[in-house]
């Protein structure tokens, strides 16, 4: 069963949407002749972590400008169809059973403006880079925007960042995370030497707070063999927050119980962990 991408922009009467539809009539024209199976996909605008800015995707060109600072013009401003890389992955693999179709039209999640898309991102950079503080993720589409927004991070520019610590002769307070999103706060104890984590995340994202003992953080983009490692410690608490795709772990490097505050974006799910074993 052969399936190939075409694009909505086969209406646009462009050069892309025309090559895009005159390929995909051209694939139906030769499968009946040879009698493979074939269907074609009308794709709307795909975005997700990854993809290559300045290139084919105006989601991630604006997610890089806007870490970046660099301003983000927009010529043409319309509503756009968009659908989150994961959710096309999922029809694709669907339509392998179904019966050959030559267009298939892939239902976009969401129609949205160039420029509300681009204030949106601005939005993650301002509050998330600046301040620290996790947006206001209040639907699916920009729960999969800022974890898209995460993956142009440069993780060794931007991390670890340090806690404000307000001290008295009491001892010390310190605010951990500011979020307009749901999530769920859980704390450890790691016994000096031991290892957690050596998994990652298709759609968590994380925060590890270090506020006792010492550690070393150690974090893998999928794919890749280089490794970034964060040495924090509880003395200056302070934390690192781990993208979707990346695998991790932490180990305890001091001589007593490491303590780390996790924050993440869903609740636990034990018959849907989205937890993957692999060794950073």
């Amino acid at each position: 069963h052969l399936i190939f991408a075409s694009s909505t922009q086969e209406e646009d009467n462009n050069a892309y949407g025309n090559a895009k539809k005159i390929i995909r009539l051209l694939f139906d024209e030769e499968s009946e002749k040879l009698g493979f199976k074939f269907s074609g996909l009308i794709i709307p605008n795909v975005f997700g972590p990854f993809i290559k800015p300045n290139y084919n995707s105006f989601i991630a060109t604006f997610c890089s400008n806007s870490i970046r600072n660099i301003k983000n013009n927009i010529l043409n401003d319309k509503k756009v169809p968009l659908i989150y890389i994961d959710n096309l992955i999922n029809s694709i693999i669907e339509i392998f059973d179904k019966k050959p179709n030559p267009k298939i039209e892939i239902t976009s999640e969401i129609k949205m403006s160039v420029t509300d898309v681009r204030d949106i991102i601005d939005l993650f950079n301002n509050s998330y880079l600046n301040y620290g503080e996790i947006p206001n993720l209040d639907s699916k589409f920009k729960s999969d925007l800022f974890k898209t927004f995460m993956s142009y991070l440069s993780l060794k520019e931007v991390f670890p960042r340090y806690y404000n610590l307000v001290s008295d002769k009491r001892g010390f307070f310190s605010e951990l995370i500011r979020s307009g999103s749901i999530g769920q706060v859980s704390y450890s104890t790691t016994f000096p030497g031991e290892t957690r984590g050596d998994h990652f995340h298709t759609r968590k994202i994380e925060r590890f707070s270090i506020i006792n003992g010492k550690s070393i953080i150690k974090i893998r983009k999928i794919n890749s063999n280089e490794i970034i490692e964060f040495k924090l410690e509880g003395k200056t608490p302070s934390y690192v927050d781990i993208p979707v795709w990346h695998t991790h772990n932490i180990t305890n490097i001091g001589d007593e119980p490491l303590v780390t505050v996790f924050w993440i974006n869903e609740f636990y799910n034990q018959d849907d962990p989205d937890t993957f074993y692999e060794k950073v």
